[in-house]
């Protein structure tokens, strides 16, 4: 129980930071804070109840994520994030907005600097965009991986199909006693494993999951932007947001784009956005 418990730490872990907005560097670095996850969790023990709880916790907070949107979210010393927790934001406004037009995916902060600047002038801006199908991230993971995620994200296949072959194989290799016997660091062989199984999905879904994105936003990069000519502040890669310095006209070519969402202002480089010399 207690690996279930690490894994759905590990995932949720993920989860939040694509919900939060958190900076590509911490992103770059899951290996260490899961690492921490295992370390604390090996002496605990954790029953069959706690598990429960911990897992309507995790439904709640998905919940409470899932209905997100980029309002919600204040801070300017990170990029704001949509990812997979505001698809639901994403799905609900898609309809609206291409019915009512593309003008009004540019929020009103965003069209109150643009009225005040010249053709010319850099704006900074924040590109929200759909999610990215998330069937792709599975897909990989099965084909590349051998890793199918409706088994390792549900505790009771996890354990019957992962957590027990590994405890009998090391068993069976290194004999029952040998397999359960903890060492100086306070694990046996078989929490080794098992921790180490868990590491390897989270960082197999983790290296997936940014290879797509990366990939879905340099996709609308070649197509819109100018790199040469363009500062690019941020490109997801564990969400589909953009920020970029950009004229009042390429914003309205983004607006115009069916994987846009919403264009609002990014604030935080207001005054330091001067044009190509």
């Amino acid at each position: 129980m207690k690996k279930i418990l690490l894994m759905l730490l590990c995932l949720a872990f993920l989860f939040t930071m694509s919900a939060c907005g958190e900076d590509s560097a911490k992103m770059e670095e899951p290996s260490d804070t899961t690492s921490e996850l295992m370390q604390e969790s090996v002496d605990s023990s954790i029953t069959s109840e706690e598990l429960a709880s911990v897992l309507s916790g995790l439904a709640e907070q998905s919940s409470v994520l899932q209905s997100k949107t980029p309002a919600n979210v204040t801070s300017q010393s990170t990029i704001k994030s949509t990812g997979a927790q505001t698809e639901s934001k994403n799905q609900g406004n898609t309809n609206s907005k291409s019915t009512q037009g593309w003008m009004l995916k540019i929020d009103a902060d965003l069209r109150k600097e643009m009225d005040k600047r010249s053709s010319n002038d850099l704006i900074p801006v924040y590109i929200w965009r759909i999610d990215i199908d998330r069937a792709i991230i599975t897909n990989a993971l099965v084909k590349e991986k051998k890793m199918d995620p409706a088994v390792y994200e549900d505790s009771q296949r996890y354990i019957n199909e992962i957590e027990k072959v590994i405890i009998q194989d090391l068993e069976k290799s290194l004999g029952y006693e040998a397999a359960h016997k903890k060492q100086a660091d306070g694990m046996s062989p078989i929490d080794w494993a098992l921790s180490n199984k868990v590491d390897e999905y989270c960082m197999a879904r983790l290296e997936i999951t940014k290879r797509e994105y990366i990939a879905f936003n340099s996709m609308f990069i070649k197509k819109y932007i100018d790199e040469k000519n363009r500062i690019i502040f941020y490109k997801g890669e564990v969400t589909s947001t953009i920020a970029v310095q950009a004229t009042k006209s390429e914003i309205e070519r983004f607006a115009k784009d069916e994987t846009v969402v919403e264009l609002s202002l990014y604030e935080e480089f207001i005054m330091d956005t001067p044009g190509p010399e």
